[in-house]
């Protein structure tokens, strides 16, 4: 099997285990419970407020951000056009011989509940409705400094 096939596979692997979870049928049985914060809601469950993303830049495409990237020397290529569901939009590429997977999240709300949950780190770039996970912080820190986003 190639590599970019694959990469395929564990993407597509990953994206429908992602949708594998509740059925919404009550068991009665709330041991391990927990209270979750939807895409879109106004705010995390611990009742603190989301981080405004306002001053961060936008992408509308996984294709921007490539552009992007590339006006600033750093070179992308994306390994498919894009994988899609109902939260997001997901490639993956090589940048500085680290792999990164790129996300257009459909609803920006995410990108701030994730940071406000603490589970972007040094490892994630983001703006105000896009994501990239990369392997190495040196290069985190020069995609962020690219493309006029954070890191978490």
């Amino acid at each position: 099997m190639t590599h970019r096939r694959l990469v395929m596979v564990i993407v597509v692997s990953v994206l429908t285990a992602a949708g594998c979870g509740d059925d919404g049928t009550d068991t009665g049985d709330t041991a391990g419970d927990q209270t979750t914060t939807a895409p879109g809601d106004t705010a995390p469950p611990d009742g603190s407020s989301l981080p405004s993303l306002d001053d961060l830049p936008s992408f509308d495409t996984l294709q921007d951000i490539v552009a992007a990237l590339d006006e600033d020397g750093i070179a992308c290529d994306l390994e498919y056009e894009g994988l899609e569901d109902d939260d997001k939009i997901v490639s993956l590429c090589t940048i500085e011989a680290s792999q990164s997977t790129l996300t257009i999240w459909k609803d920006p709300a995410a990108v701030a509940e994730l940071v406000g949950s603490g589970a972007a780190t040094e490892l994630t770039v983001y703006g105000q409705n896009w994501t990239i996970d990369l392997r190495d912080p040196a290069v985190a820190a020069t995609v962020a400094d690219a493309l006029d986003g954070e890191t978490g």
